[in-house]
């Protein structure tokens, strides 16, 4: 067997997600907030506040009792400060030509 590489060209695929599969968060947080509003009120049920915002019945049973919290992740270990502060010093030594790895902050 013989392979002849006449030339290579890496093109990076670009995903194309096919429309109606899996949308995640295809509502704002004021449509949130006021679907919220509309279901504590009284005004709608959760059923109906779902159809009308668009928005999962799931989601808004979940955010009604508190399930999901707002933010995700763990405890920070740095406040923001301390982070604008190693993002200030990243940015100066990459400007200066140095490059900053793990192990410099």
């Amino acid at each position: 067997m013989c392979f002849i590489l006449i030339g290579f060209v890496n093109i990076a695929r670009k995903y194309k997600r096919t429309l109606g599969s899996r949308q995640y968060v295809s509502y704002s947080s004021a449509k949130l907030e006021n679907a919220l509003l509309d279901i504590r009120s009284g005004k709608l049920t959760q059923r109906q506040a779902s159809v009308s915002h668009n928005i999962p019945r799931s989601t808004l049973k979940n955010k009604l009792k508190g399930a999901q919290p707002n933010k995700y992740g763990g405890i920070t270990l740095f406040s923001n400060e301390e982070e604008d502060i190693f993002k200030s010093y990243v940015v100066t030594a990459s400007a200066f030509g140095f490059q900053v790895d793990i192990f410099d902050l």
